[in-house]
């Protein structure tokens, strides 16, 4: 069934195909002996009238009347104008059409169509390059920016490092602070329970230079064992300072029972 399917189509698209050909062909031989015809139509002859004109004689006492006549008839006679056919004014327009310049009609109009587009062009190219230089400059500013950034962070990572540093320093400094006053301190039977503030001042290089009680307790046996204190560490060297500076550290004496 498809092969008699595909002959079928393909019979009427031969006829079809033929039918085309051999209407291209009419139109051809057409457009050929059309031409032909218009040019034999303006060759024909057509009719017109001659007029001559002939001297009549007359008396001869009349001679100046006669020379009028003449005169008269010599400018009343006319030659007969040569008759222009269709094909002679075909060639006149012809003649007439390569003599006049198309591109000279639209010219003025094709130069402005020109000078728009490249006045757009202008524009556009003066665009992208002052957007060249924003970006050119944003890009500069994100440069510092990330510079200075990096340069933050880099000092911020050696002052963090520093930082930790001195902090475990600092930390191990107190500690032994604290165990130094705590050697000295002898709190009295059954003072558990009370707690004492003290201030101590240390030189950078570790020498007592003050011994404060800032809050006493309730206790006057643990207050008066705290006032002696100052008295022991005046000749006690502590650990300098790890910042080379003077420090005022904040102790707690909280009584315990000691071994």
């Amino acid at each position: 069934m498809q092969h008699q399917a595909d002959d079928k189509y393909f019979f009427i698209s031969g006829i079809l195909a033929l039918t085309i050909f051999f209407l291209f062909v009419a139109s051809f031989f057409y457009v050929l002996f059309s031409p032909n015809i218009t040019k034999t139509y303006g060759m024909q002859k057509e009719k017109f009238v001659s007029i001559s004109l002939e001297d009549i004689p007359k008396p001869k006492e009349h001679k100046t009347q006669k020379k009028q006549i003449k005169k008269t008839e010599e400018k009343v006679v006319e030659k007969p104008k040569p008759q222009v056919t269709k094909k002679e004014k075909r060639k006149q327009v012809d003649a007439i059409s390569q003599n006049v310049d198309v591109d000279s009609l639209f010219s003025n109009v094709w130069t402005k169509k020109v000078n728009k587009k490249t006045k757009k062009r202008d524009k556009d190219i003066k665009r992208i390059q002052e957007i060249d230089k924003k970006l050119d400059s944003i890009v500069k500013n994100i440069d510092k920016k990330l510079d200075g950034s990096k340069r933050i962070v880099k000092k911020t990572h050696t002052k963090e490092t520093k930082a930790g540093s001195t902090g475990e320093e600092v930390n191990k400094y107190l500690a032994k602070i604290y165990a130094i006053v705590y050697d000295h301190f002898y709190p009295p039977a059954n003072s558990q329970g009370n707690v004492i503030k003290a201030v101590i001042e240390l030189s950078p290089f570790g020498k007592v230079i003050d011994f404060r009680i800032l809050n006493y307790s309730a206790s006057s046996a643990l207050n008066q064992e705290a006032d002696r204190i100052f008295t022991r560490l005046k000749n006690v060297i502590f650990p300098a300072s790890p910042d080379n500076k003077t420090r005022r550290i904040i102790i707690k004496l909280i009584p315990e029972e000691k071994e």
